[in-house]
């Protein structure tokens, strides 16, 4: 039986033509896998719908130059043939009273208005629980700790959490919490928006609502994660990309 694959992203239709080529069964339906065609939003999204299957990302051509290794060929010749690496991604569990989230990369407190800051606490080790003005707070896992978490704290993980600070009235360090700990946020004065990852649907907290961020027991199934971070792959501009 042929394997059952969603291509999801930009030029989906000349991916899915590649795919059909190689044998596989282009389906929109309960695929067994889904090729993200566009970088690390379109991996994120994918998740999001498709939680739990297995994807295969690969950036688009036109925004970077790939190695041999990661042409959009060499990537399917190693799916038809087994050869991509199988990377288990943790996930980060967001904890909304009754309601709960996932994240892959980060989850983040800001303010909803650019002019008006942020009055919260947080509650993990390694940091005190006083009350902090800012823009806001980034928490993030190993995966998502080269995106937005990197910008803020200039650091990358790897391994369990880690707490940003975002513009701070008093600048701190960052805290890094081991993989059994739990963060919690409280808004203290205010409103405020909770967002994860790409995701355009924000949470609007006001005081005194809170949130905590684990690393759950869920894991993001993804093929090939080594197009993402290739450090030979470079933008058409000349530039790197940031990896991720």
């Amino acid at each position: 039986m042929k394997q059952r694959i969603t291509v999801f992203g930009e030029e989906s239709q000349v991916v899915a033509d590649d795919l059909e080529k190689a044998g596989f069964a282009i389906t929109s339906h309960k695929p067994d896998v889904v090729f993200c065609h566009g970088g690390d939003g379109t991996l994120l999204r994918a998740e999001r719908i498709w939680p739990g299957v297995a994807k295969v990302p690969l950036r688009l051509p036109r925004h970077v130059k790939s190695c041999p290794a990661h042409s959009r060929d060499a990537v399917i010749h190693r799916l038809v043939s087994g050869q991509l690496e199988r990377s288990r991604v943790p996930k980060l569990e967001v904890n909304l009273g009754a309601q709960q989230f996932m994240a892959l990369n980060e989850v983040i407190l800001r303010n909803p208005v650019p002019t008006v800051a942020v009055r919260f606490r947080v509650y993990c080790p390694g940091m005190s629980n006083k009350e902090r003005t800012g823009d806001g707070v980034v928490i993030a896992g190993e995966f998502g700790s080269t995106g937005y978490f990197k910008s803020v704290s200039g650091r990358s993980l790897s391994g369990g959490l880690g707490v940003a600070l975002i513009n701070p009235t008093v600048p701190e360090d960052l805290a890094l919490c081991s993989e059994e700990v739990s963060v919690k946020v409280v808004l203290t004065r205010g409103r405020a928006v909770m967002t994860r990852d790409n995701d355009p649907r924000a949470v609007t907290l006001r005081s005194g609502m809170s949130f905590s961020v684990a690393l759950g027991e869920g894991h993001a199934e993804v093929l090939g994660l080594d197009a993402l971070a290739c450090q030979e792959c470079r933008r058409h501009d000349g530039e790197a990309f940031n990896p991720h």
